[in-house]
């Protein structure tokens, strides 16, 4: 199972995220660095989702160490 990877800044905005994520989606990277996370095409089919993201990204930034999976 691949495994996908991706950083923000402390805002949620994309600064990375790995080459298999960018493969399966058939983006470039430079045309999705800057985009809010939880805003990314491989959330769309759930809200709940994209709401978990929201949390994410605000846990981080408040300096908390995130790790989870999520189906894509």
């Amino acid at each position: 199972m691949p495994t996908y990877m991706a950083v923000t800044d402390l805002e949620g905005s994309l600064q990375f995220t790995s080459a298999v994520t960018i493969e399966k989606f058939g983006f470039k990277l430079e045309d999705v660095i800057g985009t809010r996370f939880d805003q990314m095409v491989w959330w769309e089919y759930s809200e709940d989702v994209q709401e978990r993201m929201r949390e994410v990204v605000s846990e981080a930034a408040a300096g908390k160490s995130i790790e989870f999976e999520v189906d894509l």
